[in-house]
C-alpha cells in the first residue's frame, strides 16, 4: 500500500485464501498483533476498499454443521478430503493450542473494510460464513451476502463450465466497480 492508495486496493480470497485475506485484514486492523506483522508498527495501516471472501474457510477449531455434514453433496470439499485435513489442522496452526488464534471467525472484526461474501447454500462452509456475517455486522462492518444453492465449495472459479459461477462473478464484478467507483468520490 506504499505506491497504490487504500481506496484502489480489493482483497480477492477463495476457500483457504479467504481465511488468508480475513486474517490479513484482521492484522492491518489490530494493534495487538500489527508489531510482529508489518514494517511500520506505528503507522496506521489502511483496509482496502473492500473485500470478496468466496467460501472462505475461516474456522480451524471445532467443524461446523456444514462442514461436517455437507462432505456427502459438496463435490470438491469431500468426506475424504474433511478426514484427511482436519487431523492436521493442529500442525498447520502452529499448535493445538493456537487453532483459535489463527482461525480467522474467533477474532475481531471491528475496522475492517466492506466485505463481500459469496458462498453456496450447500457448501462445506456456508456455516462460517453465515457466522462471519453476523459477527461483522454486530462489529459495525459493512457486509454483502450472496448464497447461491446447490454449487460445490469454492464454485465461484468454475466460471468455464457452471453458469452460475458466472452469474456470481458477474454480481462480484459489480460489487468491486462500486466499491472502487467510490475511492474516486473521497
Amino acid at each position: 500500500l506504499t505506491r497504490t492508495p487504500a481506496k484502489k486496493v480489493l482483497v480477492y480470497g477463495l476457500s483457504s485464501g479467504g481465511g488468508i485475506g480475513l486474517k490479513l485484514l484482521q492484522l492491518a486492523a489490530s494493534t495487538e498483533d500489527r508489531a510482529t506483522f508489518f514494517h511500520a508498527p506505528s503507522q496506521k495501516t489502511p483496509q482496502p476498499a473492500g473485500a470478496i471472501l468466496c467460501g472462505a474457510w475461516i474456522r480451524y477449531t471445532t467443524p461446523t454443521y456444514s462442514m461436517k455434514e455437507f462432505t456427502v453433496v459438496d463435490w470438491v470439499v469431500t468426506q475424504r478430503v474433511f478426514e484427511f485435513i482436519y487431523p492436521k489442522l493442529g500442525d498447520m496452526c502452529g499448535g493445538d493450542e493456537l487453532r483459535s488464534k489463527v482461525s480467522p471467525i474467533c477474532n475481531e472484526m471491528h475496522g475492517l473494510c466492506p466485505l463481500y461474501i459469496s458462498v453456496s447454500k450447500h457448501e462445506v462452509c456456508v456455516d462460517e460464513n453465515h457466522e462471519l456475517v453476523q459477527k461483522a455486522k454486530k462489529a459495525n462492518v459493512e457486509v454483502e451476502w450472496d448464497e447461491v444453492p446447490y454449487m460445490p465449495h469454492a464454485f465461484q472459479w468454475c466460471t468455464a463450465f457452471l453458469p452460475e459461477a458466472r452469474e456470481a462473478d458477474n454480481r462480484i464484478v459489480q460489487w468491486m466497480l462500486r466499491k472502487l467507483s467510490n475511492g474516486d468520490k473521497n
